[in-house]
């Protein structure tokens, strides 16, 4: 039996049929029909999908599951999918033709790496100008770092624009905090760098302290290179899945389920250290926690789901971010 879909009415039309496309409702091979409507279908039991008209009126009409709101039910065209009719799977389940992966979506799919380059350069020439002689050593410590950071990973982000999705789960939760990590862990301690706009946060530390940041960067790089070079092309900025995805077991992996983490941890907790700021230094932490606590249950499902008692097993003999005792 095919399940009942509401309709509620919006202002605009292009609106909701794009969020009939963000809630996994896609066109069918047919495109726009006659009436001047988009036909789109869900999958529904084995063989049949739903199917329903976005028409371009005053009145258009977005399509929610049965257990939303069933107040409304205006002309909906609702019907099994025909016989050798495609009609694609929701967006979480499929990669469309053509559809960013999420390496492209966060990096670009046209940026290379002379952009990042003349940017920390403009920065660092902004510093010296309002710096002059008081420059300090911690605080382009943590450029050359984050620099050197970004030339790492850059030949993987090169690579991996190639890849096709099979799964993808990126929602707004995940966009804010990628957004929230980009903040603190990069833009604000370059605008730090650049302009006077947070100089009443800043904050003193011992003397000591800056060389123990300087080595906690100095790890951190190292093992993010490592972790990247056994990843390989199974790498992705967010979470999602390729059509040739494998489960990596092997180097810093063995032992540690999340090693990539480890090293953007050690990054986050060395900043402040390094860029003596409340907001442009200290703000990192607090920014990449939040993602990690959320995020990494999320993607540890991911994996589950899709290499089932294989990651299970792994999950038995690693650690997340350190190894644990061998039984």
């Amino acid at each position: 039996m095919i399940r009942n879909t509401t309709v509620t009415s919006v202002e605009n039309p292009a609106k909701a049929c794009n969020r009939l496309r963000f809630q996994g409702w896609i066109p069918t091979s047919g495109g726009r029909q006659a009436n001047g409507g988009t036909a789109y279908c869900r999958r529904g039991a084995p063989g049949w999908a739903l199917r329903v008209h976005c028409l371009f009126t005053h009145l258009s009409t977005i399509c929610h599951d049965a257990s939303t709101s069933p107040r409304r039910l205006p002309a909906l065209h609702l019907r099994p999918a025909a016989r050798g009719e495609l009609c694609m799977k929701p967006l979480q389940a499929a990669a469309a033709q053509g559809r960013n992966n999420a390496t492209a979506g966060v990096y670009g799919a046209r940026l290379r790496f002379w952009f990042p380059i003349f940017l920390f350069a403009l920065v660092l020439v902004a510093y010296f100008w309002r710096r002059g002689e008081d420059w300090r050593w911690p605080e382009l410590a943590w450029a050359v770092a984050a620099l050197l950071q970004a030339a790492i990973r850059w030949p993987h982000v090169q690579a991996n624009r190639a890849n096709q999705v099979r799964i993808q789960r990126v929602d707004r939760l995940e966009q804010w905090l990628m957004f929230a990590v980009f903040m603190g862990l990069l833009c604000l301690p370059l605008l730090h760098l650049a302009t006077p706009w947070f100089d009443a946060l800043d904050y003193r530390l011992p003397d000591g302290a800056p060389w123990v940041g300087a080595v906690m960067m100095l790890v951190s790089l190292g093992y993010f290179h490592r972790a990247h070079v056994d990843l390989g092309r199974n790498w992705s900025p967010s979470l999602e899945v390729h059509t040739e995805h494998r489960l990596v077991t092997q180097g810093v992996y063995a032992r540690v389920r999340h090693p990539m983490y480890a090293s953007i941890w050690l990054f986050a907790l060395a900043q402040p250290l390094l860029v003596h700021n409340w907001l442009t230094g200290a703000f990192g932490v607090l920014a990449f926690g939040l993602l990690y606590a959320l995020r990494v249950p999320r993607e540890e499902a991911l994996m589950l789901d899709t290499f089932g008692d294989e990651y299970r097993a792994y999950m038995q003999r690693t650690g997340r971010l350190w190894p644990v005792p061998q039984r």
